[in-house]
């Protein structure tokens, strides 16, 4: 990119030059409601140097179809001292930013400071390093949020992946179930219609959110809450053997599954909402030296392939909505989708992967994962809308292969980065190249996905 200007003369003067990554996305779907799926989860100005969200930064949201968004309080950056009143200016603006570009807003109550923490106990195997909050700072602190947010968020989340050791002492479902109902109780008397989850899970954990709900914390459930991170050589279609419990050692359909049996057993909520399950973190790691295991490094390439196939098992798992973290990287990790301000905040790849998912299941009815494919290594998800029509979303695990399509009409075929070609069909039918970048198929007429 260049910048030129004209000199007194009129003669053109290069005054600099600097390179950027552009984004190019399709035209948004005009939706009569929006579809709440699809999020983003992050601290947006909570610390330095993560920016907040403003109207400079929003319509990148907006143009991705982003409609939901998560973000943590920070109470420690809210109130300075016991006495010292709340400062709500960073939320408010993020708040009446959400509003004006119609997107719905989760806040993760989080951030214990140190004037409201519980002494950590050192004793423990694991200690925290998240403190507890004393019981009635905290108190005053959730009533005034609950207050001053009441009808301007969708959800409060209570806390951060407390069933992490530390995040929570033990990470004990039986005293977080109790921590979680007193809560619960103190938003719900200020807030009638606002939907209250539980802190998600590091890692898919559906046996410890079946230990809480078994406290009593069941019927208090508007949301369950989840984040169902992968280490990067546990793919989310397949099961690994060295991996932990609910980080990749079974398949993320076959977690996401425990999950819902959980929540079926569940009994009514008694807020009267739907029960809901979000997918309130996930997301993948593109900066190699980036430490933990888990989030061991991909290519920016990868993880716009990722995310894609990490969201359309999701919602094929009937998954409520699902939270991408993060929006920028940081200057330690790497798992946003846009750089962070040593590289001016340009787009990465899943910019664009992200945006042009979004149209293309935005609105679905259904997104049914077919069972006939994954032994080959093949996965088909199809995709249905109120209208009759459908369209498929095919990729591999494997190596570039190919899959037979049956069919009397061209296809439409649109790869990640919304690139289209159409294939007329010889003798009815069509061979598809697929990899393990997902591709989209449309057709005017049927399409027939034949087993390999």
């Amino acid at each position: 990119v260049s910048l030129v200007g004209n000199t007194i003369s009129g003669n053109e003067h290069v005054l600099g030059t600097t390179w950027a990554d552009l984004a190019i996305v399709p035209e948004p779907v005009d939706l009569e409601k929006p579809d709440r799926f699809f999020g983003i989860s992050a601290p947006f100005g909570a610390f330095q140097p993560t920016p907040p969200l403003t109207q400079t930064n929003a319509p990148v949201l907006e143009r991705m179809g982003v409609r939901s968004l998560r973000v943590f309080t920070h109470w420690d950056t809210m109130q300075e001292h016991a006495d010292a009143p709340l400062d709500f200016r960073r939320l408010d603006r993020l708040a009446k930013t959400c509003d004006d570009s119609d997107i719905d807003v989760m806040m993760t109550l989080m951030g214990t400071p140190d004037f409201a923490a519980q002494p950590i106990d050192q004793t423990l195997p694991v200690p925290v390093r998240k403190p507890i909050p004393k019981w009635p700072v905290w108190e005053t602190f959730v009533k005034q949020m609950a207050a001053h947010y009441r009808g301007k968020v969708e959800a409060w989340e209570i806390l951060n992946e407390t069933n992490g050791f530390r995040q929570w002492p033990n990470g004990d479902p039986v005293s977080y179930a109790d921590f979680y109902m007193q809560t619960y109780k103190l938003i719900r008397a200020i807030d009638p219609t606002v939907r209250i989850s539980i802190a998600g899970t590091t890692g898919v954990k559906y046996d410890w959110i079946d230990a809480v709900a078994k406290q009593g914390a069941g019927p208090m459930m508007d949301i369950v809450a989840i984040h169902p991170y992968r280490y990067p050589q546990a793919i989310p279609e397949i099961g690994g053997t060295t991996q932990a419990k609910g980080y990749g050692l079974d398949s993320l359909t076959n977690d996401l599954r425990g999950v819902a049996r959980a929540t079926n057993d569940m009994p009514s909520t008694l807020s009267g909402h739907r029960r809901e399950i979000w997918s309130t973190e996930s997301g993948y790691n593109t900066l190699p030296s980036f430490p933990p295991p888990l989030h061991q490094a991909v290519s920016e390439k990868q993880q716009a392939q990722l995310l894609v196939r990490t969201m359309v098992i999701a919602r094929s798992q009937s998954v409520d909505r699902f939270f991408w973290w993060r929006f920028y990287d940081t200057l330690g990790a790497g798992l946003g989708i846009l750089r962070n301000q040593d590289y001016d905040y340009m787009p990465k790849p899943a910019v664009v992967s992200y945006a042009v998912m979004q149209r293309q299941l935005a609105g679905a009815s259904q997104v049914q994962l077919m069972e006939n494919q994954p032994n080959a290594g093949i996965f088909v998800s199809k995709v249905s809308f109120a209208d009759k029509s459908d369209r498929h979303v095919i990729w591999t695990i494997n190596d570039a292969d190919s899959i037979q399509l049956q069919c009397t009409d061209p296809i439409t075929v649109t790869d990640i980065m919304g690139v289209q070609q159409s294939v007329t069909p010889t003798d009815g039918s069509v061979l598809l190249p697929i990899s393990q970048s997902p591709v989209y198929i449309q057709s005017a007429s049927s399409v027939d996905v034949l087993k390999p």
